[in-house]
């Protein structure tokens, strides 16, 4: 590291061990505090910041593998419910088609099934020949 002073303002340079690296230029107002500086630059390790990047970039991965699996679960359903909703209204057109044949026979069949057993014993009843009374 390398420290100057230019008018009142403390300037001071972090290398780092990369080639291609660009170098740190930091400033400060007193020297104090440019020392403090230096001496937590170098108490930090960069290889921990490697370490606690690298375990970040596996949870990063890690949630997009599982947004990404979501969004084809939800693309799936999406596609079921269409699908489902096609197969309703196939439905409700058949029941409808169904319901139209049924009303259609009801005339037919509803002039038979209306007969009453009263009514019938009527009908049987008015076609009885009685004795002719002497």
């Amino acid at each position: 590291m390398l420290f100057v002073c230019f008018s009142f303002q403390y300037y001071f340079t972090v290398l780092f061990g990369h080639e291609g690296q660009k170098p740190l230029e930091l400033r400060c107002e007193e020297q104090q505090d440019g020392k403090e500086w230096m001496e937590a630059i170098h108490q930090a390790s960069y290889a921990d910041i490697l370490i606690e990047r690298e375990v970040l970039m596996q949870k990063y991965i890690h949630l997009v593998q599982i947004l990404e699996t979501e969004k084809i679960a939800a693309n799936q359903l999406r596609h079921q419910l269409e699908d489902q909703d096609t197969e309703i209204e196939r439905l409700k057109s058949e029941i409808i088609a169904l319901n139209k044949t049924k009303e259609r026979m009801r005339p037919y069949q509803s002039s038979q099934e209306d007969d009453d057993p009263d009514i019938k014993k009527i009908k049987k009843v008015g076609c009885y020949r009685f004795p002719a009374a002497e």
